[in-house]
C-alpha cells in the first residue's frame, strides 16, 4: 500500500536487499492539479509518496515548486552516485517538509490579502474620523458663536431694560413733581 504523505516507510515496506536504481517523479511546478494526473514520487520498489486524488486541487507555489526541482535534482544525483537506499527514507520527509512550506507559503499570502484589505479599512476609518473631527469642530466654532451672539444680545437687552428703567423713573418723578406743582398752585 502506498504510504501516506509526511509518513516514513514501515520495516514490512522496505526491500529485503539491495534496489536497483529507479526514476523519481518530481513534483509538477506550477501546474494546476486538476489538469494533471496526482503527482507521485516513486521508487522502483514502491510508491514513496502519492498526492491523494481529490486533494485540495491548490496549485504549489512557485517558490516551493522551485525548490521541490532543486531537490529532485539532488536526490536524482545522490541516486546516481550512490544508490536509491541514500534517499528512501528521506524523501517522504522531504515531500511532507514541501507541503508544509507550500501551505505556510499560502496562508502567508492569505495574510497579506487580509493585512491589505485591514490597511484599507484602517485608512478608511482614519479619514472618516479625520472628516467627522473637522465637522465637530466646525460645529463647535458655530456653537460657540451662537452662544457669544446670545450673550451679547443679552447684554444689549439689559442694558436697554436698565435704560428704560431710568427712563420710566425719571419719567415718574417728572410726573410726581408736576402734580405736586398743580396741587400746590391750588
Amino acid at each position: 500500500p502506498p504510504t501516506p504523505p509526511g509518513a516514513a516507510p514501515t520495516p514490512d515496506q522496505a526491500p529485503a536487499g539491495p534496489v536497483p536504481c529507479g526514476p523519481v517523479t518530481p513534483p509538477q511546478p506550477a501546474t494546476p492539479r486538476a489538469a494533471r494526473p496526482p503527482a507521485t514520487m516513486e521508487l522502483e520498489d514502491g510508491v514513496v509518496y502519492q498526492e491523494e486524488p481529490g486533494g485540495s486541487g491548490a496549485v504549489m507555489s512557485e517558490r516551493v515548486s522551485g525548490l521541490a526541482g532543486s531537490i529532485y535534482r539532488e536526490f536524482e544525483r545522490l541516486i546516481g552516485r550512490y544508490d536509491e537506499e541514500v534517499v528512501k527514507e528521506l524523501m517522504p520527509l522531504v515531500v511532507a517538509v514541501l507541503e508544509n512550506l507550500d501551505s505556510v507559503f499560502a496562508q502567508e499570502q492569505e495574510h497579506q490579502v487580509e493585512l491589505e484589505l485591514l490597511r484599507d479599512d484602517n485608512e478608511q476609518l482614519i479619514t472618516q474620523y479625520q472628516r467627522e473631527k473637522a465637522l465637530r469642530k466646525h460645529a463647535e466654532e458655530k456653537f460657540i458663536e451662537f452662544e457669544d451672539s446670545q450673550e451679547q444680545e443679552k447684554k444689549d437687552l439689559q442694558t436697554r431694560v436698565e435704560s428704560l428703567e431710568s427712563q420710566t423713573r425719571q419719567l415718574e418723578l417728572k410726573a410726581k413733581n408736576y402734580a405736586d406743582q398743580s396741587l400746590s398752585a391750588v
